[in-house]
């Protein structure tokens, strides 16, 4: 587990390199201390209040699991993208286990 962690920090690190471009899309289903695959249902969402930006998205808030907790992580604002709509991640149930499946943007 420890190298795992250490090559997502660093495929993380190369993500943040000035002028590198990275795109995909996958499902999360490993064990994790934020919830990626966890045994207990998520709460409902929250409500969260916002604004339309032109020229932005709405990516709503998710829980996560952080120490056995369930953690409402709010949403953000991401600059839309030409051509391009926003899927929403959302917690699948899988067998006795809930994954969650990261959000990505769809070409139109």
């Amino acid at each position: 587990m420890r190298g795992l962690r250490q090559f997502v920090a660093a495929a993380a690190l190369g993500l943040c390199a000035p002028g590198c471009v990275a795109s995909g899309s996958g499902t999360v289903a490993i064990e994790t201390d934020d919830g990626a695959t966890v045994e207990r249902e998520p709460p409902p969402p929250q409500v969260e209040a916002i604004e339309v930006r032109p020229g932005f998205v709405w990516i709503r808030g998710r829980w996560v699991m952080r120490r056995g907790q369930w953690v409402w992580v709010g949403g953000r604002y991401e600059r839309a993208r030409v051509g391009y709509a926003w899927s929403p991640g959302r917690w699948d149930r899988r067998g006795d286990r809930w994954v969650w499946v990261e959000g990505r943007w769809v070409a139109r």
